[in-house]
């Protein structure tokens, strides 16, 4: 049996024309994945409430699809079938060193993202998943639900001077990820894209299926490096195209729908 899994984010979404370029050439090839009776799963470092907006565009339901979300924090098919939560001293943590050192702080909540401050990365966020972005009066007292994933949040270059120093600070009982130019994305220790997938199929007891995977990004590679087969859009960073059995248009170009092609006529040989 096969399974198809997809990033959303610079794979499938672009955040050039925040969209689903070639919507009608990649609904077609997403229906034909359920036509054939592939399982459908989006691996992404969005939280879950931003994934919905994608299903609609797709014209998918929750149900019938799988998602793990917040850089593999959540599974949900449906419902919520696996979940890890950050503590709140580890919240607190974060909180206070976002403080020290100019970076904004984002957790997820059930239906919004709640951030410490406003900051230009976040416009991206609300246009994209479409989610609303609640600054509090009290940050840490309005956290009402659980917290799957946390993001420190800069510009591009204090990311990039970040990433090394917040990892050696935290790496040792989470997980660091550098999710896309701006973010830096903690989950629990282990908790990764990869992680996450790999809980889903032994719910499901499809561990001996074969994965294919398309992403494009650092936060990617790990699954890239797991699945049976790999592609990469145009896109992608160098070495996220270096893993690749296949590198496809770009994200623009509709490379996922072409991705979906070549897979099913692969199984058509």
């Amino acid at each position: 049996m096969k399974i198809f899994v997809s990033d959303i984010d610079g794979t499938l979404y672009s955040h050039e024309s925040f969209s689903i370029p070639e919507l009608t050439k990649t609904t077609q090839a997403f229906q034909a994945l359920k036509q054939r009776g592939i399982p459908i799963v989006f691996a992404t470092a969005r939280i879950l409430a931003g994934c919905f907006s994608i299903l609609e565009c797709l014209h998918l339901k929750a149900e019938e699809v799988y998602l793990v979300t917040g850089n593999g924090a959540e599974v949900y098919h449906g419902k919520y079938i696996y979940e890890a939560v950050l503590p709140p001293t580890l919240i607190q943590e974060l909180y206070d060193y976002a403080l020290q050192h100019d970076l904004v702080l984002g957790v997820d909540q059930a239906d919004c993202l709640l951030i410490q401050a406003y900051n230009s990365a976040f416009d991206e966020d609300r246009i994209s998943l479409p989610i609303d972005l609640v600054v509090p009066h009290d940050f840490i007292k309005a956290i009402k639900h659980p917290v799957h994933k946390a993001s420190l949040t800069g510009s591009e270059k204090q990311i990039a001077e970040y990433f090394t120093l917040v990892h050696q600070r935290f790496s040792p009982y989470v997980n660091v990820c550098r999710a896309g130019k701006d973010y830096i994305d903690i989950t629990e220790k282990e908790h990764t894209k990869a992680y996450g997938l790999k809980i889903l199929l032994e719910i499901l007891q499809k561990q001996d299926d074969k994965v294919y995977y398309i992403g494009d990004s650092h936060n990617d590679l790990e699954l890239m490096a797991r699945a049976d087969v790999v592609g990469a859009v145009a896109n992608a960073i160098v070495e996220c195209r270096a893993l690749a059995d296949i590198v496809v248009g770009s994200c623009e170009a509709g490379g996922v729908a072409e991705f979906i092609q070549w897979m099913l006529d692969e199984q058509d040989k």
